[in-house]
């Protein structure tokens, strides 16, 4: 069978596997969504507490029920996770790092606050070395998100993957 056409199948069976690397309020709404809607969704980031508190099921968004959070978590359609090797696992990559976050990291790879780098250039490479054939990615499409987009399509150029035929690109609407 086709690339596309398995993945339709996937989907229309509800076995396309989601992924959301970065647990911003958007990449949490994004991510209930997606459970709610019967799929499972890997969530991915580099700040531990943030997926500790998602393991947890430990709410950061006003707008989402605890109870339900935590009932997607413990049915397993929700999983938190440091490990960038799961990416080889998903159908579908939502990027949600906000721009500004993004952008507030020094030149020596640590954000104002000491966290972990999460830099265009971080993403891109994170990225570029975890994916596998066949992966859509999705980004936003406001005019702040074009750098990831470029920056990213080099780092995946460079490992050999073509766009077009080994991954794409989608978009994202801002909430």
């Amino acid at each position: 069978m086709a690339p596309g056409l398995e993945l339709q199948r996937r989907i229309a069976e509800k076995k396309a596997v989601i992924g959301i690397f970065g647990l911003s309020q958007h990449g949490l709404r994004m991510a209930v969504s997606y459970a709610r809607a019967g799929f499972k969704v890997i969530c991915l980031d580099l700040r531990d507490f943030k997926v500790d508190m998602l393991r947890r099921g430990i709410n950061f968004v006003r707008d989402i029920s605890d109870s339900e959070l935590l009932a997607l978590v413990k049915r397993g359609l929700i999983v938190a996770t440091p490990d960038f090797s799961l990416l080889r696992t998903v159908d579908y990559l939502a990027i949600c790092v906000p721009s500004r976050e993004a952008a507030a990291h020094d030149a020596a790879g640590a954000a104002s606050d000491g966290s972990p780098s999460c830099d265009i250039a971080a993403i891109s490479g994170i990225v570029a070395s975890n994916i596998r054939p066949g992966l859509i990615i999705g980004i936003d499409d406001r005019a702040e998100s074009i750098p990831l987009r470029s920056r990213m399509e080099a780092a995946l150029s460079r490992t050999g993957f073509r766009y077009g035929f080994d991954y794409l690109f989608g978009t994202l609407s801002p909430q």
